[in-house]
């Protein structure tokens, strides 16, 4: 028996329906589909769209990225950078601004000097693209933008 779906406007199925079971309470608007259609649509979930004709890939859009992913790989690339100078982590070296070796404590408090810079900025910046006054960037491109730490 005819198979009918409905879509969205960007041709992703909301409905299917089946004229075995719905008879004629088929929504107005329901496109027939072949069988082949319906599949296609059933064994690829979310991957397919309707182009008004014919099933077509679709590739769903990357999810924007949450406050806590910032947070997540600014702290990485800060604990990385530590790294770099065989620190365990961006905590550990901080730990050291105060050290009787002179090369540790410079380290560090340049690195505190870093650390604290990037943050300012990434804080700064995420409150903008939270109030709508900058749009939001990528992370890549958010990390590309943040300060550089230049080592004593």
């Amino acid at each position: 028996m005819a198979k009918f779906a409905s879509f969205d406007s960007n041709g992703l199925p909301v409905a299917f329906y089946s004229g075995d079971i719905h008879g004629e309470n088929i929504p107005t608007g329901a496109v027939e589909i072949s069988h082949n259609d319906w599949l296609e649509f059933i064994n690829n979930s979310g991957m397919r769209r309707w182009d008004g004709e014919k099933v077509v890939e679709y590739t769903p859009p990357l999810p924007m990225p949450t406050a806590d992913d910032y947070r997540r790989e600014i702290q990485n690339l800060i604990d990385t950078k530590a790294q770099e100078k065989d620190y365990d982590s961006g905590a550990t070296l901080a730990s050291y601004v105060s050290s009787t070796i002179p090369q540790w404590a410079a380290e560090a408090q340049a690195f505190v000097a870093w650390r604290d810079a990037v943050w300012l900025h990434a804080l700064t910046e995420l409150d903008k693209v939270q109030s709508g006054a900058r749009s939001q960037p990528t992370i890549e491109g958010f990390l590309a933008e943040l300060p550089t730490m230049e080592w004593p």
